[in-house]
């Protein structure tokens, strides 16, 4: 038997690809979805925090609309707030939008880069200059990471920061690009419901799904997951969606290398405010980056 502990997307995918019949997949709420939930309070409906998806493989759109066929496709409207002024994202492909001092000491920087050293924060300096870094990649990244940028690898960025060549930079200092930059510069998002509307279609195709039972202990050699209610569930193979860390904590046989593991491993946790305004918000993007130490928040999402 697989057993599959937690029913957020990778839970459900999983059970719902995974080719053998006998799988049981077992959540501690009492509804599906993990971080991909969504709450509805006084005709509100928030999601815990922004989930929006980006799907680079045609396959892939194709079974999401299966499983939940009304979605919207929209194309990212994003901005940086910089000098109480509104860059459109991303910042190194929209000079055009910064203050005149700000601009010249970014585009000076960016041609007087040179790649030296091996980590995140050379690979910002060498990639986009000291300007750029200064004014937005570090202080933004410092906010979202929480951890000495100095002692991080560069390899996560390559993927998530985009690379202009030197001439859409150059030419991006005179005026608004004419291609969009990025990962996630088109998205889909349910047309109601929130992302939850996603993860509660998903849901609906589990067979074997027991909610409301969390994992409070595994035995790894017997093969053993202890539930909060008593039960022992025996299991041939264990697929865990649960947080790396809270996954070692509940290994009770854990090896002596294992639980020098949980002490060198970090995490950073993220509090989201919500606040549901009556009307219409009459603003042009979906988020915007707040880099600047003043303000204790690093984004904003405008999710209607």
């Amino acid at each position: 038997m697989i057993l599959v502990v937690g029913a957020g997307l990778s839970g459900m995918s999983f059970s719902l690809h995974a080719r053998e019949d006998d799988v049981l997949l077992v959540e501690k709420e009492r509804e599906v979805g993990g971080l991909c939930r969504s709450i509805r309070v006084e005709g509100f409906t928030f999601d815990y925090t922004g989930h929006l998806l980006h799907l680079r493989d045609p396959s892939m759109e194709g079974w999401v609309k299966e499983i939940l066929p009304d979605w919207r496709l929209h194309h990212r409207r994003a901005a940086i707030y910089l000098d109480r002024t509104l860059i459109p994202y991303p910042f190194q492909a929209n000079l055009w939008a910064l203050p005149p001092s700000l601009k010249r000491e970014c585009l000076e920087g960016y041609r007087r880069r040179e790649a030296k050293g091996e980590g995140f924060v050379s690979w910002v300096k060498g990639n986009f200059g000291e300007g750029m870094a200064h004014h937005f990649f570090l202080p933004y990244n410092r906010k979202l990471w929480l951890y000495p940028l100095e002692e991080m690898a560069p390899e996560w960025a390559e993927r998530f920061i985009p690379i202009p060549d030197p001439f859409q930079v150059e030419e991006g200092a005179k005026a608004p690009p004419d291609r969009n930059y990025g990962y996630h510069h088109r998205f889909l998002y349910p047309s109601s419901g929130g992302i939850g509307a996603f993860s509660e279609a998903l849901g609906k195709r589990i067979k074997n799904l027991l909610l409301g039972k969390e994992l409070v202990a595994l035995r790894i050699a017997p093969k053993e997951a202890v539930f909060s209610d008593g039960e022992i569930i025996r299991y041939d193979r264990l697929i865990a969606t649960l947080p790396l860390v809270e996954l070692l904590r509940r290994i009770e046989d854990l090896p002596e290398e294992g639980e020098e593991w949980l002490k060198r491993l970090r995490y950073v946790s993220v509090t989201a405010l919500h606040l549901g305004i009556e009307g219409k918000v009459n603003f042009p993007y979906h988020w915007i980056y707040f880099p600047e130490p003043e303000y204790p928040f690093y984004r904003v999402g405008f999710p209607s």
